[in-house]
């Protein structure tokens, strides 16, 4: 996952008017910029009123006004406030000023929807076939979460959809390093941000994303600001399945391979790489393994010491422990004895390692092409295997798909790693010669090594379709759905296998959705 967050700097005006102003107004101007930094936001209201009625001029708190306004989601507030503000040579300001107006920019005219704890924001129509799963999902983790962390906020938290990789980029001041990572969701200006499946040809799995981020919100208000990157990635990446009701350690394929590789050589990254960002390490693998790294350090003491320990160490955190020290006596121990118990058991609990995968590419915001020709990066950095897999999907193409199956078979024989495209070109084939088991077959090894690839989930459900097994084609739709719930194919397939007079408003959704979709 790609993930970083803010850490909001506190960064107070200069100039003769702040150099003139009373030890009182420095001080409730000093404690609002601490409420903003833990996302307080009632905290950095109250502190934004109390300089008011100090006497503090509305230049004087401009830039205070600015970030209580964007943290707040009032984009168009903020970027009235920021016209105040002299932004000069200061880095900081300049950046802020280019996020605040891009924000207003693309979200104005933006569409809204509420559930009991959320509001979602999205400016493009077509991502409302989204919304209903995505509420779905960050109820569940709010609940999920909120029993873990103990933390369950008051006020509604918003969370704002972007249709492209670009545009989340610009509307979130995504450091470019990380933007190159595939970064597709971050906690920062307290909401949640969150590229769309839209942006990529194969989705993502965005629900363990934004439950990722959720959990770096709630981080972020119980540790006050002072837990470091390295912790907070550690307990977002433990907590990003709780929305399912999972507790069991889940790493996929590429990442144990990872893991055991980087222990066995010696290469784990360190807490000075990982630094103040982890999306931005040189690297998707190195980031991969630096998330897979903290994910079971905070697995284990969890499963060592209990939930408690977390909620222990954050407090700890939050009263100005430095976050070693916090974990250290939580164990009951030095962190030192903390990460040598890791050590020896965590290549014992990650279990078999697959050489055959490999990390596939996002390729945001790429060309829109359709699934039976479009190839991934493991296909693609094999020129042998390329070649052979387009010849053969011509040859589908072209109605030919015994021969399309022996240039797959070629391409495949080229490849030292299983390529999930390729998997399902082969299952394309084998159903137009009407060999649907053959297809399943073709999908299942490519489907343990790559769990989170979208397209090996939607063409296993057209092969149940073509067997006629409606339960288990309704739980692949369902698997899709969670990683790409724009692929039409979802509905199209709902369309034929739900009873419109049994269940008339699933069909009438599966209805709108395609209507949407194709519009």
């Amino acid at each position: 996952m790609k993930l970083a967050f803010v850490t909001v700097l506190l960064v107070l005006m200069l100039g003769p008017q702040v150099a003139s102003a009373s030890l009182e107004t420095e001080r409730a101007r000093a404690r609002a910029h601490a409420a903003l930094e833990r996302y307080d936001l009632p905290a950095a209201r109250a502190g934004l009123q109390e300089l008011e009625q100090l006497g503090a001029g509305a230049d004087e708190t401009a830039l205070l006004r600015t970030l209580v306004a964007f943290y707040d989601g009032d984009h168009r507030g903020a970027t009235e406030a920021l016209a105040r503000v002299e932004v000069g040579d200061d880095p900081f300001l300049a950046d802020l000023k280019t996020t605040v107006e891009a924000a207003a920019r693309i979200m104005d005219g933006a569409s809204e929807w509420r559930s009991e704890h959320f509001v979602v924001r999205a400016p493009a129509r077509r991502e409302q076939v989204m919304v209903p799963l995505l509420l779905e999902v960050l109820e569940s983790t709010y609940q999920a979460v909120g029993e873990d962390l103990g933390l369950f906020p008051d006020e509604p938290v918003l969370v704002e959809l972007f249709p492209t990789s670009a545009q989340f980029a610009a509307g979130s001041g995504l450091p470019a390093e990380a933007q190159a990572n595939d970064t597709v969701g971050l906690c920062r200006f307290n909401r949640l941000l969150l590229t769309s499946p839209m942006a990529t040809p194969f989705g993502y799995p965005w629900a363990d994303t934004i439950c990722h981020e959720y959990t770096h919100l709630i981080v972020t208000r119980l540790g006050g600001g002072n837990v470091p990157v390295w912790l907070h990635e550690g307990i977002a990446s433990f907590e990003q399945r709780r929305w399912r009701g999972e507790t069991e350690l889940f790493l996929d394929p590429f990442a144990r391979r990872a893991l055991v590789e980087a222990l066995r050589a010696d290469e784990l990254v360190s807490f000075d790489e990982i630094g103040n960002c982890l999306s931005c390490i040189p690297g998707k693998e190195r980031v991969r393994l630096a998330y897979t790294q903290v994910h079971t350090l905070v697995d284990h003491l969890i499963r060592e010491r209990g939930m408690q320990s977390i909620r222990d160490t954050l407090e700890a955190c939050r009263l100005g422990a430095p976050a070693e020290d916090a974990m250290a006596a939580a164990w009951g121990g030095t962190f030192e004895e903390v990460e040598a118990d890791w050590g020896r058991t965590v290549s014992q609990r990650i279990g078999r390692v697959d050489l055959a995968v490999e990390l596939v590419d996002l390729e945001l915001d790429g060309p829109k092409l359709d699934g039976t020709t479009r190839s991934d990066s493991v296909l693609l950095e094999t020129p042998e295997g390329i070649a052979h897999a387009r010849l053969g999907d011509l040859l589908l193409d072209r109605g030919q798909p015994k021969a399309a199956l022996l240039e797959y078979g070629r391409a495949e024989a080229a490849l030292e790693s299983i390529s999930p495209s390729l998997a399902c070109k082969q299952s394309y084939a084998y159903r137009d010669l009407g060999l649907p088991r053959e297809a399943l077959e073709a999908l299942q090894r490519a489907r343990e090594l790559y769990p989170d690839f979208a397209p090996l989930a939607m063409n296993t459900a057209l092969a149940w379709a073509d067997l006629g097994e409606k339960k288990r084609v309704l739980d692949a739709l369902e698997e899709t759905a969670w990683l790409n719930p724009f692929d039409r194919r979802i509905y199209q397939v709902l369309l034929l296998v739900i009873d419109a007079e049994q269940n008339p408003d699933e069909y009438r959704e599966a209805q709108r959705a395609l209507e949407i979709l194709d519009g």
